[in-house]
């Protein structure tokens, strides 16, 4: 049920209707909408144990990299890495504004973060369905990160 639940959350209405619209699955006597959230909510329950689950999710919200009484600020000063932000404007979890926000934020103390935006109808999983414009952000991160493997290789000699 909860899996149910949450299916409901990471995608929107029109990422339910693209996909299914009000078709029936004739052996079950359901939406095939019911029927696909049912069968992800069996494969959850098949594949974790209830405690390991509950464990996962409880150290995922406890994470803070803000610990120690550090603000965000704090701790983004000292990253040199290049940060990148990448928001889907569906995203009922991480909504774009607030991820605009932390970005403006972050910006006025490092230099090095960026903001990538992924228009779709799919909500949270869009990271997992919009493959083009995942491979086309990723790749363009990669390729400004990618560093001279001869100039790396003499120099660690």
């Amino acid at each position: 049920d909860a899996r149910i639940h949450a299916m409901l959350t990471y995608r929107t209405p029109a990422s339910f209707t693209e996909r299914f619209g009000r078709t029936v699955n004739k052996e079950k006597n359901i939406f095939n909408v019911e029927s696909w959230l049912i069968h992800h909510g069996d494969k959850l329950k098949n594949r974790f144990l209830l405690q390991a689950y509950k464990t996962m999710n409880h150290l995922l919200a406890s994470i803070d990299i803000t610990r120690k009484n550090k603000t965000l600020e704090k701790v983004v000063e000292n990253i040199q890495s290049n940060i990148h932000l990448i928001a889907v404007d569906s995203d009922l979890f991480f909504t774009v504004q607030e991820d605009r926000k932390t970005h403006e934020r972050l910006k006025k103390i490092n230099k090095n973060i960026f903001y990538h935006e992924i228009q779709s109808i799919h909500g949270h999983d869009a990271f997992l369905i919009e493959n083009d414009a995942v491979s086309r952000i990723l790749s363009n991160i990669f390729k400004s990160q990618s560093i001279d493997l001869k100039a790396y290789q003499s120099s660690s000699q």
